[in-house]
């Protein structure tokens, strides 16, 4: 089952489409025009709790994130591909945590992507991975977690096949552009994180 996923990043406007919807914490303070159907986290980020509308509240002192603790209760309840709202504005450090959001999703069974109106981004694993895309559009393909290593792709300006990346060398995986409007990539070994600028 498909739910959207809010969280507390304030970056700008954003239109959530999916019917269920799950706020961790303060992404319930940037639903314009949607209730959501639960509210998961420690609450400390809220402005009032509504009135009608499911609450899991969790201490302010916990090893997980809210974010974290939202996509726990999601998978348990049967929502494995989730749509993430909220994730790319704000500190730094949130950001960075949201990202990892996607490969905390993964581990535990499900497909999650972050969406905005500007970009959207995904984790892949080893595997084989297609993404639609307009041609020109820019695809970053960067690697998470170690080394990555390419076995071929299909649609990209700058080919991938057999392209080994370090953990920290990014520069061959920045700023591919979209020639086709299917794109395909091949991971041999390896995560990325690919950031596709609509």
């Amino acid at each position: 089952m498909k739910a959207a996923l809010v969280l507390n990043g304030k970056e700008g406007e954003f239109a959530v489409k999916e019917n269920f919807i799950i706020c961790a914490d303060g992404g319930y303070n940037l639903l314009k025009d949607r209730k959501p159907n639960i509210i998961i986290g420690d609450m400390d980020s809220i402005t009032g709790l509504p009135y009608g509308i499911e609450v899991v509240k969790h201490p302010p002192e916990k090893n997980l994130t809210d974010g974290e603790l939202a996509i726990d209760w999601a998978v348990k309840n049967g929502y494995t591909d989730l749509v993430i709202y909220g994730a790319l504005g704000g500190r730094i450090d949130h950001i960075l945590c949201n990202l990892s959001l996607l490969a905390f999703a993964n581990q535990r069974g499900a497909a999650a992507k972050i969406k905005s109106d500007r970009v959207n981004i995904y984790y892949y694993k080893e595997g084989i991975f297609n993404l639609k895309a307009k041609t020109s559009d820019l695809i970053s393909l960067l690697p998470y977690g170690g080394g990555v290593l390419f076995s071929y792709s299909k649609g990209l300006k700058y080919p991938l096949d057999n392209l080994s990346l370090s953990p920290f060398q990014t520069g061959l995986g920045l700023s591919n552009v979209a020639i086709d409007e299917s794109v395909e990539v091949g991971i041999q070994k390896g995560a990325v994180f690919v950031v596709h600028h609509k």
